[in-house]
């Protein structure tokens, strides 16, 4: 049984992608097709070497999962968080060091600075503090699952080959397209995007397929197991047989999930983490405040 919240209707929109919709929240129709993944100037090996992946169709949400998406869930379902069961969620605050993370007890999902945190959160903000164990339970109660890490990447591009969706800079003019920190270092934010921390899931422009936050605001969860060897697996076996590889999964087992696109903490002087290129990578209970997700349905299921 569907739970209530879980409520689909059709809509026509005039991109590559038709799109299905619940609540607030309508899943892209995307059209397969094939992508550049990876880059060969890299001081990260992990990224390399360049390589073509394809992908078949599938439906992606438009955006990031919301605090009261996950409200709904949660009361639907009766799940308890990782933070919940943890007691604890990792948090990052202005003022703290770079790369610096404490143990916030009492932060969860519906509190990701603590109880006692006079910082604002919105309902359409994306949920955080929430692990891939929590995200993953998300999607299979509404008959979905995170993307794949090629999944999310072809979408995140919209076709195209730079850093960003919209090209090679940050920002275009003094205009941002996401959220991510501007200061020299996370002791103080300068703000310029118009936030400190993360930012409602529409705040920005979508990219050329209709998808909302592809980088910046919060990591995204993806499905596969992370290896640092994934993207030369894939090259040596384009290279061998003269075929991309199609709808790679990453490894079977692993230790850590990927998560891509970078989130509010990353600038070019601290992690480097937001864009198109990096692999983010994460223990599966571990919540964070700067980790969400977003879900994938099969055409074909």
């Amino acid at each position: 049984m569907l739970s209530k919240h879980f409520l689909f209707f059709i809509l026509v929109c005039n991109t590559v992608c038709s799109c299905i919709s619940y609540q607030t929240n309508s899943l892209l129709f995307i059209k397969g097709g094939n992508f550049l993944r990876g880059r060969n100037i890299t001081n990260r090996p992990d990224e390399a070497p360049r390589h073509t992946v394809v992908v078949s169709d599938f439906y992606i949400q438009e955006t990031l999962v919301t605090r009261k998406q996950y409200q709904n869930f949660v009361s639907d379902s009766m799940y308890k968080t990782s933070a919940e069961k943890k007691g604890y969620c990792m948090i990052s605050l202005e003022g703290m060091k770079d790369w610096e993370w404490e143990k916030k007890m009492g932060a969860n999902f519906l509190y990701p600075f603590g109880k006692q945190s006079n910082i604002p959160t919105r309902d359409d903000d994306p949920v955080v503090c929430v692990s891939y164990l929590d995200a993953k339970a998300y999607c299979e109660f509404y008959q979905m699952r995170l993307p794949t890490e090629a999944e999310w990447e072809y979408v995140a591009r919209a076709g195209g080959n730079g850093r960003y969706p919209w090209g090679e800079t940050e920002s275009i003019n003094d205009q941002f397209f996401s959220n991510f920190w501007q200061a020299e270092s996370h002791t103080s934010s300068d703000s310029k995007d118009g936030y400190s921390y993360f930012s409602p899931t529409k705040a920005f422009p979508s990219n050329q397929w209709g998808m909302y936050d592809a980088i910046g605001n919060v990591w995204q969860f993806t499905n596969d197991y992370y290896d640092s060897q994934t993207y030369l697996l894939a090259y040596q076996t384009e290279k061998q047989s003269g075929i991309p590889v199609t709808n790679p999964k990453g490894p079977t087992s692993g230790t850590k999930v990927v998560a891509r696109g970078g989130s509010w903490w990353c600038s070019e002087k601290t992690c480097k983490g937001h864009g198109l290129f990096y692999r983010g990578k994460i223990q599966k209970d571990s919540p964070f405040n700067n980790n969400g997700f977003r879900c994938v349905k099969d055409v074909n299921p």
